[in-house]
């Protein structure tokens, strides 16, 4: 498609209309001769204002974020969020966050209310943990699996690539604030609600008000790239839900593994997992993991129509 001497309404309403059809690369560098006609493409009737900013709050703009931007660098990134959403029939603004993109960070009280599953709390000896993983003495003794990099074709990966983005390591926290549990994991930068105490509509962030004897587990997912390590620095007893690979995910699949607080755990890549459950407030955990970081995710509730009760107390382990 030429633009050249295209009217600058003309042009603008086509990168409105085309949305994720922009026959043009998501790179700046990629259409420097769109920038300035976009910048400069005014609305008929003119823009409203916005407060005492008189930034314009209205047609394309206001659409794409362009309100907020400052430079030819920043309205580039008009085509880059074009590529990432489009216009209905309706003339709507759609949002194509995929199913699995889950957002970790939320009030407990957008999750609706849901039936319990029972999930078995079974202690963390060398035995049972084996087809998860191992448990750990010394974090420095442990090898952290890395998955090379798939084959896509008949050609091999080459000997020696594929597996050389290593690991990361950082500090995993878990807290409970109120009747909510929050993890925070500096070794990817990660922030999570990864459960609560009783029911989500009645869950508050402010006061405990149910007893903290269990954890309602919303959401697991696994890490195809590589293993990972939870090391207990405080050395105080927590809990991990875990089940075997394969996508094929159901609640009866699911358990909890007791850890009482002198040992790590270290699970394979594919294991199903979520952050580690703290059975007091507050406790720090080193996270070693692979570097790449991909993720597949399953969303509990909304997949099975149920949370997952772990329990937090030692009266219910079992040990097999």
């Amino acid at each position: 498609m030429c633009w050249k001497g295209m009217p600058q309404g003309v042009l603008a309403e086509l990168v409105v209309k085309l949305g994720n059809d922009l026959p043009i690369a998501p790179h700046r560098n990629c259409f420097p001769p769109l920038l300035p006609l976009v910048a400069d493409y005014k609305p008929a009737g003119g823009y409203q204002k916005r407060g005492n900013e008189g930034k314009p709050a209205s047609g394309i703009h206001r659409l794409y974020g362009l309100a907020d931007m400052q430079s030819s660098g920043d309205i580039a990134g008009i085509v880059i969020r074009l590529t990432r959403k489009r216009i209905s029939k309706e003339g709507q603004e759609e949002s194509e966050r995929p199913m699995n993109a889950p957002q970790y960070i939320f009030e407990a009280s957008t999750k609706p209310s849901l039936p319990w599953h029972d999930v078995p709390l079974i202690r963390a000896t060398d035995e049972s943990v084996k087809a998860y993983g191992c448990l750990v003495d010394k974090p420095e003794d442990v090898r952290i699996e890395i998955v090379r990099w798939p084959q896509s074709g008949w050609r091999p990966i080459d000997k020696g690539t594929g597996d050389e983005a290593g690991w990361v390591e950082g500090i995993f926290h878990g807290e409970w604030q109120g009747d909510v549990l929050y993890g925070r994991n500096d070794a990817v930068s990660g922030h999570y609600v990864l459960g609560w105490s009783t029911d989500p509509q009645k869950a508050s962030a402010q006061k405990a008000t149910a007893p903290r004897d269990q954890v309602l587990l919303w959401h697991m997912n696994y890490h195809p790239d590589g293993g990972q390590l939870f090391f207990p620095l405080d050395r105080k007893p927590f809990i991990i839900p875990a089940a075997l690979p394969g996508d094929n995910l159901t609640p009866d699949k699911v358990v909890a593994f007791w850890c009482d607080g002198s040992r790590g755990l270290y699970i394979h890549p594919g294991i199903w997992h979520e952050g580690i459950f703290p059975v007091e407030d507050r406790q720090r955990f080193l996270d070693r993991q692979g570097r790449v970081h991909a993720r597949v995710s399953a969303d509990i509730g909304k997949e099975f129509g149920v949370y997952l009760a772990c329990p937090l107390r030692a009266d219910r382990i079992k040990t097999l």
